[in-house]
């Protein structure tokens, strides 16, 4: 078993390392390119689709799907493309089952209501879906009802959630 403070203390590194991306310091600095803003969540978007689908959340707070289509509407024109490595990424989260998504909604889901906290504020862009209208009872939920019984398989999908963040990231920006 896997606590999640080890969950944390196991993905600490690549976090960190997530965190000093370009995108992800421009992101912190408020200065993305609306362009890429909006490719951007268009990958996001992708990616909530497949765990949502696979997890519907007893929360319906949690649901990002809506926040980020919405967001991506208020980007203005523009086209958006599938990267090749969200690609990869949704193609790996469509062949887990419900229990192997753990991980990924760890690094996503807890990304967003944390971190997407500090993002909201310095960005210029839509941020609908860093919104919740009860952030706390939706981290109680994901600690609660969803980061259950963690083993070590879940620790190495959130580092895999990680590196294809990063992955997209770099690929973006």
């Amino acid at each position: 078993m896997v606590s999640q403070q080890e969950l944390r203390e196991q993905c600490k590194d690549l976090h960190d390392q997530a965190e000093q991306t370009r995108l992800a310091q421009a992101l912190i600095k408020g200065n993305v390119p609306a362009k890429v803003y909006k490719q951007m969540l268009w990958q996001l978007y992708q990616i909530a689709d497949i765990i949502e689908r696979k997890w519907p959340f007893e929360v319906s707070d949690l649901d990002r799907r809506q926040q980020l289509a919405l967001d991506i509407a208020h980007c203005g024109l523009g086209e958006v493309s599938t990267l090749a490595s969200t690609s990869a990424y949704c193609a790996e989260l469509n062949n887990l089952t419900q229990d192997q998504l753990r991980g990924h909604i760890y690094v996503h889901y807890m990304g967003w209501l944390y971190g997407g906290q500090l993002l909201k504020k310095a960005s210029k862009h839509p941020v609908n879906h860093l919104e919740f209208q009860d952030r706390k009872a939706c981290v109680d939920y994901i600690r609660t009802r969803i980061l259950v019984d963690l083993t070590d398989a879940d620790s190495l999908a959130a580092q895999r959630a990680f590196q294809t963040i990063m992955e997209i990231y770099n690929e973006l920006y």
